[in-house]
């Protein structure tokens, strides 16, 4: 008698461990779920580089990243190593993390 009590009380052991462990598991597994669910989004987005991008490849890039755009021409680069309208200053730099409505400059090259 105390031996088949000794048995099923293991079985009921084993039950348990088992149903504790899947519990544990699934407790880990709702935890990670929810971090990366609710993981909260970077507040300030950061410029793209933007440098020796054609100006409608730069302001289309912005564009799609919802930032605002403000362009500028420079009318005195003699540089012959870039084409008209590319991208030759950005302000702020790339990378620089910036408020949801401030705007981008971009200065575009435009010898004529």
């Amino acid at each position: 008698m105390f031996k088949t009590w000794l048995l099923s009380s293991f079985e009921i052991n084993l039950r348990f461990r088992k149903i504790y462990l899947l519990a544990i598991i699934g407790a880990i597994l709702v935890t990670i779920s929810l971090v990366f669910v609710y993981k909260p989004a970077s507040e300030n987005p950061k410029v793209p580089l933007l440098v020796g991008l054609s100006e409608q490849e730069a302001v289309s890039k912005l564009e799609s990243l919802r930032m605002n755009v403000n362009i500028q021409t420079d009318t005195n680069n003699a540089s012959d190593l870039l084409k008209n309208g590319t991208v030759i200053v950005q302000t702020p730099g790339a990378n620089i993390p910036i408020e949801k409505d401030a705007a981008i400059t971009i200065t575009v090259k435009n010898n004529k």
